[in-house]
C-alpha cells in the first residue's frame, strides 16, 4: 500500500550513458608518455640477459662518451646513495630479500636493472646502451616453485634459507581425525600458472624537479598517495617536497599499484642531475620489468563421506613470487589464498599451510583480486587462468 507518488528509481535497471568515453575516443586522453617538458632527459635501462648470474665486470665507457649521452651509471656506483625496494606487506617471521634498485654483485632474474644510461633523446639513449659491456658468470637458476624448495637447488639469497621467505599456517578443527572417518581421500594437484599483465598503456614515468627542491612525478599509479610516501622514504626525500600526479591510466588491473625501481630512478636523477627525466617502458620491456600476477601450485587433500559431505581438507600453498617480494608479495599465497580455502562451505576440519618462495624469475604481484583466484581453486578442484576484461 502506499500513500503518495512512488519514489523516483531512475537508475535502477537501466542502461546507464558512460561520461568517460568521449575524451578518449577523440584522442583526448592524456597519458604520461604524452607529458613534455622543456629540457627533459631520457632513461633507458640495461637488462640482464640471465635468469641467475655473478656480475664480474661493467665497462661503461664508450656508453659514456656516446653523443648526447649525460650519464652512464652501474649499479655499484647507486649503492648507499637511495634505500633498497621494500615490499609494503610484510607478515611477520617474513625474511625479506634485500632488493637494490640495480644490481650490485649479482642479477637474480631476466630483466633486472644493471646498468643506465641518460641522454638527451629516447634514441640517444638506447643506442648508448648498445656499447656497454658486462661480463657475467652464469649461476644455475630455477623457476619452478616446488623444485626451488628441493634438496640442491640454487639459493637466491643468504638470508632465504631453502629459498622460502615466509611460512604461514592456518586451521581449525582435526583434520587427522576427519581423514580416518571419510570414506575416501581425495588428493588433488592444481596450478594457478604464472601470467603477464599487459596494459594497453605500458608504464611511463616524468620527474621533474624545481628550484625550490621540490619533486613532481608524473606516474600512471593506481595508489599515488601510497606511491609518494614510497618514493619518499626509499629516495630520502621530504614527502611535503614530493608530488604525484596520476593522469589518465591505460589499463592497471593491480600492475600499477607496487613500487618499481624505475619511478625510484628518475626521482633520483632529477634530483641529481636538476633536469626533468623520463622513462618509457616497450612492450618486451614490460614483460621483464612489470610484475607477473599468479604462479601458484595447491597440493590438497579432501577426506569426505560417499554422500557427498565433506569432512575435512588439508592444502599446501607452494606460492612463486619470484627473485624478491615485491610490494604484496608475502601477503598473496597466504592470508589472501588459504585464509578463505573453505569460502562458504562448512568445513569444520581445515589445515593449511602456505610458502612463499622466491625463484629466478619477474617478481609476482597482486594482478585481478590478488589470492582470490587461488582461493578460489581450492574450492572449486579446478585450475585455469581467468580472463582479464
Amino acid at each position: 500500500m502506499t500513500t503518495g507518488a512512488e519514489p523516483s528509481t531512475p537508475y535502477v535497471g537501466q542502461s546507464l550513458r558512460r561520461r568517460e568515453d568521449l575524451k578518449f575516443l577523440t584522442g583526448n586522453g592524456r597519458y604520461v608518455d604524452d607529458i613534455k617538458v622543456p629540457g627533459m632527459l631520457h632513461l633507458a635501462i640495461l637488462r640482464s640477459p640471465h635468469a641467475h648470474a655473478l656480475i664480474i665486470r661493467i665497462d661503461l665507457a664508450a656508453a659514456s662518451t656516446a653523443a648526447g649521452v649525460r650519464l652512464a651509471l652501474a649499479g655499484a656506483e647507486l649503492a648507499g646513495k637511495t634505500g633498497s625496494i621494500m615490499p609494503n606487506w610484510i607478515l611477520p617471521g617474513t625474511q625479506v630479500p634485500d632488493r637494490p634498485l640495480m644490481a650490485v654483485d649479482r642479477v637474480r632474474f631476466v630483466g633486472e636493472c644493471v646498468a643506465l644510461v641518460v641522454a638527451e633523446t629516447r634514441e640517444a639513449a638506447y643506442d648508448a646502451l648498445e656499447r656497454i659491456e658486462v661480463t657475467y658468470d652464469a649461476l644455475p637458476a630455477v623457476t619452478d616453485e616446488a623444485v626451488a624448495i628441493g634438496v640442491g637447488a640454487p639459493q637466491l639469497h643468504d638470508n632465504v634459507p631453502n629459498n622460502i621467505t615466509t611460512y604461514f599456517k592456518i586451521g581449525g578443527g582435526d583434520y587427522a581425525a576427519a581423514a580416518r572417518q571419510a570414506d575416501q581421500l581425495m588428493c588433488l594437484r592444481l596450478v594457478n600458472n604464472r601470467l603477464i599483465p599487459t596494459c594497453l598503456e605500458t608504464r611511463s614515468i616524468v620527474a621533474e624537479p624545481s628550484v625550490d627542491g621540490r619533486l613532481t612525478i608524473y606516474l600512471p599509479s593506481q595508489v599515488p598517495h601510497m606511491h609518494r610516501r614510497w618514493i619518499a622514504e626509499t629516495v630520502g626525500i621530504p614527502e611535503h617536497l614530493l608530488r604525484v600526479v596520476a593522469p589518465d591510466i591505460g589499463g592497471g588491473f593491480g600492475a600499477k599499484m607496487h613500487l618499481y625501481p624505475e619511478e625510484l630512478l628518475c626521482a633520483y636523477l632529477a634530483r641529481d642531475l636538476k633536469c626533468p627525466v623520463k622513462w618509457w617502458e616497450s612492450r618486451s620491456e614490460s614483460h621483464q620489468a612489470t610484475s607477473h600476477g599468479r604462479a601458484h601450485t595447491e597440493l590438497i587433500e579432501v577426506a569426505f563421506r560417499n554422500d557427498g559431505r565433506i569432512l575435512g581438507m588439508k592444502v599446501e600453498t607452494l606460492g612463486n613470487v619470484g627473485a624478491y617480494l615485491s610490494n604484496m608479495a608475502s601477503g598473496g599465497p597466504t592470508v589472501n589464498t588459504v585464509s578463505y580455502g573453505t569460502g562458504t562451505y562448512r568445513i569444520e576440519n581445515f589445515e593449511a599451510i602456505s610458502k612463499v618462495i622466491v625463484t629466478n624469475s619477474v617478481p609476482v604481484d597482486a594482478y585481478r583480486g590478488y589470492g582470490g583466484q587461488r582461493a578460489h581453486t581450492l574450492r572449486s578442484g579446478r585450475s585455469r587462468p581467468l580472463l582479464a576484461i
